[in-house]
């Protein structure tokens, strides 16, 4: 069931400090997808104001868990960070695709951030590690091996 293979990909996460955020390929987990709208529909339509909203790119992350859909609009620098984030990407490769799009930040300081925004989604299960992905085609007693 999807309760047992989230069960399962959440007992095989590692913890945060274990993992070697350098050399560690990443990618969006399969139940999550980011929706890149060139306005914030969403704020718009609970506001009082008639008017459009602004030109500004609003990124969601859409994500299933426990049998639930959930969304979420990010903020500027999750959206960025999640969206440079390909199949394969190090932590390293991420901030490079962060630094094409942004200017005038320190690139220690930016480093930084995005290793900390990375390690959010982590731990929340938007990011997993290449290595730590288990096939959900695996029969659930297979998946709990393979974590044993």
């Amino acid at each position: 069931s999807d309760r047992a293979a989230d069960l399962v990909s959440s007992l095989s996460r590692r913890n945060v400090p274990d993992v070697d955020w350098q050399t560690q390929r990443l990618r969006l987990h399969p139940n999550v997808r980011l929706i890149d709208c060139e306005r914030d529909w969403a704020a718009w339509a609970g506001a009082p104001s008639p008017i459009a909203p602004t030109d500004e790119s609003v990124i969601t992350v859409v994500f299933h868990v426990m049998g639930d859909a959930h969304a979420r609009t990010l903020p500027a620098l999750a959206g960025v960070v999640l969206s440079s984030i390909v199949p394969g990407s190090t932590a390293s490769d991420v901030t490079e695709r962060v630094a094409e799009l942004v200017d005038g930040v320190n690139p220690a300081t930016l480093q930084a951030a995005v290793l900390e925004q990375l390690q959010c989604a982590y731990q929340a299960g938007v990011v997993e590690l290449e290595t730590a992905a288990i096939s959900a085609d695996l029969p659930a007693s297979a998946q709990m091996a393979a974590i044993a």
